[in-house]
C-alpha cells in the first residue's frame, strides 16, 4: 500500500482542522488557531492538490477519489470526506491531508 500524503495549496493560506497553515509543498508552518472565512468576501479557493508518496497510484487516479477539486470553495466537511473517502478505497496504508 502506498503511503500518500496531499497537500491542498491554496492562493496564500490553508485553512485546515480551524488551524491556518501557510506554505507549499511540504513546507507548511503552523501559524495560528483561526476558524474557517465565514464570508463569500473572505473565501478561500483551491489553487493546487499536490499528491506524494504515491508510488503505484497515479495522482490523477488519487484525484479522481477527491471530493475537492482545484478551483472549487475550500470546505473543510468536504476536505475530511476526501480523506475519508481515499483511505476507504483500501488502496493507501495512510492518507494525510
Amino acid at each position: 500500500m502506498a503511503r500518500v500524503k496531499l497537500i491542498v495549496r491554496v492562493a496564500a493560506q490553508l485553512v485546515l482542522a480551524g488551524i491556518l497553515f501557510i506554505g507549499t509543498h511540504g513546507a507548511i508552518q503552523k501559524v495560528v488557531a483561526q476558524e474557517a472565512p465565514q464570508t463569500e468576501d473572505e473565501a478561500i479557493y483551491i489553487t493546487e492538490i499536490v499528491t506524494t508518496g504515491n508510488q503505484r497510484i497515479e495522482a490523477d487516479t488519487v484525484r479522481a477519489y477527491m471530493a475537492i477539486r482545484r478551483g472549487s470553495l475550500y470546505n473543510r466537511e468536504e476536505v475530511d470526506k476526501s480523506l475519508k473517502d481515499l483511505f476507504s478505497t483500501g488502496l493507501f496504508a495512510d492518507v494525510t491531508i
